[in-house]
């Protein structure tokens, strides 16, 4: 991806996530190389739960968020949507900047498969998740 089209697929995705759940997330994506999307996500108090802790749900919406966004740039031109989002935990965090990345591993005419994690700031393996994409045109 060029700068041109960097930029450009910078704003197309700052225009859409604006005043959306997505914005919530306090994320940005870093870096798009090899087929690869790369981004990081810094921690904020409201992503926390009861415990102290990262909330499931958060990390499962950004590993679903930066896959999704591999889906978007393996296929620009199609509309997509989540269908299957399989997550193991691994580590409990509470504070930082994670770094996200994901890509796709399969995909058909009307399915895609990817897989995603989050890392700490130390590298540390947070999540690991796989996901299933369905083409839906019409």
């Amino acid at each position: 991806m060029n700068q041109k089209e960097w930029e450009a697929f910078q704003n197309m995705l700052a225009e859409k996530v604006k005043g959306t759940f997505m914005e919530l997330l306090n994320s940005e994506v870093t870096e798009i190389k090899d087929n690869q999307i790369f981004g990081s996500f810094k921690v904020e108090p409201i992503h926390l739960n009861p415990n102290g802790i990262i909330h499931g749900g958060v990390h499962a919406t950004v590993l679903d968020s930066i896959m999704g966004l591999a889906v978007v740039v393996a296929r620009p031109d199609d509309k997509l949507v989540t269908t299957m989002l399989n997550i193991h935990y691994l580590t409990a965090l509470k504070d930082g900047t994670l770094q996200v990345s994901a890509k796709v591993i399969h995909q058909t005419n009307h399915t895609l498969t990817t897989e995603g994690e989050i890392r700490s700031e130390d590298g540390q393996l947070v999540a690991k998740a796989t996901g299933s994409y369905r083409v839906i045109n019409k």
